[in-house]
């Protein structure tokens, strides 16, 4: 004859297996986190030679003979002009002044 489980039996199972799988997933959660600091490594912790691999400095300064154009008040080099130039498509819709001023034609 098979026993006939009575409410609070069944509660007490649910209990018991839930109680079980938070347990092996907090398991889980222990040791993916361990493996995880395992191949990390803090900023601080680095040499200055690693650090110095993180990043990369861009040097704009050229030389003093380049040429410079005013646009509201700001230096513009030529290079900068290039880089206007190729954004706009070469619409021509600027023009440079007698002072090396852009000036945008409307």
């Amino acid at each position: 004859m098979e026993s006939i489980r009575t409410e609070w039996q069944v509660r007490c199972a649910f209990n018991s297996f839930c109680k079980r799988v938070l347990k092996h997933e907090a398991i889980n959660i222990y040791y993916k986190r361990r493996k995880q600091q395992s191949q990390e490594t803090s900023f601080s912790n680095l040499t200055s030679e690693e650090a110095s691999q993180l990043y990369i400095v861009d040097n704009y300064e050229e030389d003093g003979d380049t040429q410079v154009f005013q646009v509201a008040g700001k230096e513009i080099t030529a290079k900068l002009l290039e880089l206007f130039e190729s954004i706009s498509l070469g619409n021509g819709d600027y023009n440079l002044n007698s002072e090396g001023e852009i000036v945008i034609d409307d």
